[in-house]
């Protein structure tokens, strides 16, 4: 759950969040495939990468309520938003990212306080800031970016 996940990390150093995972259920095969799923941002295919990525939160997750339909052409493709790319500079990060209709920002609160793909955090009262990407198939949701203040 999204708020509980932001409970905690409200309480934890800014630089030692707990990462966010999204995981099918899979009681059964044609009904959970293929809904919530991880997209690890690594230069190669190995387990030290994805290690790595995992500690580091170079990953980021999704969630499609359709996606285990396979009736639909879309079946198993990851229709969400993609997350390209992540830049910080001092104190605003950018994302980009593709088949997005929307992005917002959610500060430790679990309340909204952004909705472009820039987030300027010296201004904001949080110990951390995290996005949502959406779109008609589902939503893509960053990992928390934490703010020292």
């Amino acid at each position: 759950d999204r708020i509980l996940w932001d409970e905690i990390n409200k309480d934890r150093s800014p630089d030692d969040l707990i990462w966010g995972f999204s995981n099918d259920d899979m009681h059964r095969l044609s009904s959970h495939a293929f809904r919530n799923y991880q997209h690890f941002l690594m230069n190669e295919l190995t387990e030290d990468e994805l290690r790595s990525a995992m500690i580091d939160g170079s990953f980021y997750f999704s969630y499609e309520p359709d996606g285990a339909d396979d009736s639909l052409d879309t079946y198993g493709q990851a229709m969400t938003p993609k997350l390209t790319d992540v830049t910080v500079d001092k104190t605003i990060i950018h994302l980009t990212a593709t088949d997005y209709i929307s992005v917002e920002w959610y500060d430790q609160d679990s309340e909204l306080i952004g909705s472009t793909d820039s987030q300027d955090v010296s201004r904001i009262d949080s110990n951390f800031v995290r996005a949502v990407f959406s779109n008609e198939y589902g939503k893509t949701f960053t990992q928390p970016f934490g703010i020292q203040q």
